[in-house]
């Protein structure tokens, strides 16, 4: 038995149904695309740097560190601006060890896209073989959050546990505020150092409790740890001098992009005048069976004949779709927000197939 192979007809309605398929669960599934999810960085420097070897002893420690985090629907991102200046200690510079920063170094921005940067730790552990006064050990860490409404999660204050322990002999301790015990908090910083008498702990991190306002505010979304000063310039008359900053904005809802296409009036205008020409009759009926009367989707034909040979007009039935060139036809409505101009093309060849596909059966009649 030998077996037919699909005509023309038949192969042009196959392809113009699969794309139609094709079209649709694209469609669906939209055209924006989600990144994996982000990953989550931790930044340190300037801990660690011990006195001795050929630099001598610590003469200076000052570090900073800025963050901008952002997240805007699916997306993330993050600024980190850093600072180090170290002076004496084994390398005569800020220590590498098991710092992400290392080396002193003037101010530095890097841009991570995909990730953000949640914990910080700096100046931990170091400047412990002679006092620093001038210039103090100082180290700031300062991080800007900007969340979209879409993603803010929960929003809360921040916690903190700060000066505890620092408190040598006829130590000057203005911390502000004074002692938080807070454990696992946001922010652990100046615990344990400035022991050695005599000298000055002076650490602040603002604590905000109007949730009106982004200061020292953060977001489950996006949870912060700040670890700096613990165990820091202990010899007698050093001056440690830290602060952290946390501020959380919340920023508009992520809108995507893509996905529809933005259409409009598609202006046809009216078919209109005269007789109506269309194609060219074949085999002595007018292609697709009957014409029918009334009206043209899109407005009313008026006057004068179907043209085209002798044609047939057969009977005034259902309503057949005019299509005229130029567009779709607008009458007395428009076809307002036109969004997939790609399925329209595809129900034009699907329509044109059928029709070659009933010429094709009364053709082979015919003959």
């Amino acid at each position: 038995m030998t077996s037919r192979s699909p005509s023309p007809v038949a192969r042009l309605l196959g392809a113009g149904a699969a794309a139609l398929i094709t079209l649709s669960v694209l469609t669906a599934v939209g055209l924006s695309v989600t990144p994996a999810n982000a990953a989550t960085l931790t930044f340190s420097q300037c801990n660690g740097f011990m006195s001795g070897g050929v630099g001598g002893a610590t003469t200076q420690l000052e570090c900073d560190i800025e963050i901008i985090n952002t997240i805007n629907g699916p997306n993330r991102s993050a600024v980190l601006t850093v600072r180090r200046s170290c002076t004496g200690g084994v390398n005569n510079a800020c220590p590498a060890g098991a710092n992400t920063g290392a080396g002193n170094t003037g101010t530095v921005t890097t841009t991570f896209s995909g990730d953000v940067i949640t914990s910080v730790n700096q100046c931990n552990g170091s400047a412990n073989q002679a006092a620093i006064t001038t210039p103090p050990i100082a180290c700031n860490v300062r991080i800007t959050n900007n969340i979209s409404a879409d993603q803010i999660g929960t929003l809360g204050l921040a916690t903190l546990n700060q000066c505890n322990g620092s408190d040598g002999t006829a130590n000057n301790v203005p911390c502000d505020p004074d002692t938080a015990t807070t454990s696992n908090a946001t922010v652990t910083q100046c615990n344990v150092s400035g022991e050695g008498g005599g000298g000055t702990v002076d650490c602040f991190f603002e604590l905000n409790n109007d949730m009106t306002s982004p200061v020292s505010k953060v977001s489950s979304a996006l949870p912060i740890s700040i670890n700096q000063c613990n165990g820091t310039g202990n010899p007698g008359g050093s001056y440690v001098t830290c602060d952290s900053f946390i501020t959380t904005n919340i920023t508009a809802a992520f809108v995507p992009t893509g996905g529809t296409t933005a259409g409009g009036t598609t202006a046809g205008g009216s078919t209109a005048g005269g007789s109506t020409a269309g194609g060219t009759t074949t085999g002595g009926t007018t292609t697709g069976g009957t014409t029918t009367g009334g009206t043209t989707t899109g407005g009313t034909t008026t006057g004068g004949t179907t043209t085209g040979g002798t044609g047939s007009s057969g009977t005034s039935g259902g309503q057949v779709t005019t299509i005229p060139r130029g567009g779709v036809a607008v009458g007395g409505g428009s076809t307002s927000g036109l969004q997939h101009p790609a399925l329209l093309a595809i129900g034009v060849l699907l329509l044109t197939g059928a029709g070659l596909l009933l010429h094709h059966r009364f053709g082979r009649r015919a003959s």
